[in-house]
C-alpha cells in the first residue's frame, strides 16, 4: 500500500481555491504556505499561497485537491456553469482567476 500513497501524492500537484472575492485560482501545491502537516490538506481547508510579486498572493479555500488538468477541468466546469451575465461583467486581471458566485 505505500506505493500506491506515494502515487497519490505525487498526483497533488495543484489546488484550485476560491477566494473571498469568489475568483478561482489554480495554485501550484509547492506554492502553498502550510500551518500544519501538507498530508492533512482536504478540500474546504483555508489555505494561504505565495507568489513572484504580492499580487500574486492570496488566501482562499480548496476546492479540489488533484493535478493540473484536474483542477483546470473542474475551474472550466465551473466557469461554464456561471450565469453570462456575471461572467462578462466582472473580468479579473489574473488570466487564471475568474469569478464564481
Amino acid at each position: 500500500m505505500v506505493p500506491q500513497q506515494d502515487n497519490d501524492s505525487t498526483k497533488i500537484q495543484y489546488v484550485l481555491t476560491k477566494t473571498k472575492d469568489a475568483a478561482l485560482h489554480i495554485i501550484n501545491y509547492e506554492d502553498l504556505i502550510f500551518h500544519r502537516n501538507k498530508n492533512k490538506l482536504k478540500v474546504g481547508d483555508d489555505v494561504s499561497w505565495n507568489g513572484k510579486t504580492r499580487c500574486d498572493r492570496g488566501r482562499g479555500k480548496i476546492i479540489v485537491l488533484g493535478t493540473k488538468d484536474q483542477c483546470e477541468a473542474t475551474k472550466t466546469v465551473i466557469e461554464e456553469t456561471l450565469p453570462s451575465s456575471k461572467s462578462s461583467s466582472i473580468l479579473p486581471s489574473s488570466s487564471t482567476s475568474l469569478p464564481v458566485p
